[in-house]
């Protein structure tokens, strides 16, 4: 394994776990540049609770047309 793929690894391994904690950090790159309501779409469709989370469906239905 090359040097290249471990980083790639070990960032897509932070994001997946940070994820799965709930934490997603809006603060740093690429997020100050997103629009509040796609950032808030990104909450609504990674919430850990599947009752309220947004399925695919509501999501291209409903909210891809207010970003």
């Amino acid at each position: 394994m090359s040097c290249v793929n471990y980083l790639i690894t070990e960032s897509e391994n932070g994001i997946f776990n940070a994820i799965l904690r709930g934490h997603v950090d809006f603060s740093s790159d690429p997020w100050p540049s997103i629009s509040p309501q796609a950032k808030d779409l990104v909450k609504k469709m990674l919430n850990s609770d599947p009752k309220q989370r947004l399925t695919a469906a509501q999501v291209l239905s409903k909210h891809l047309q207010n970003i």
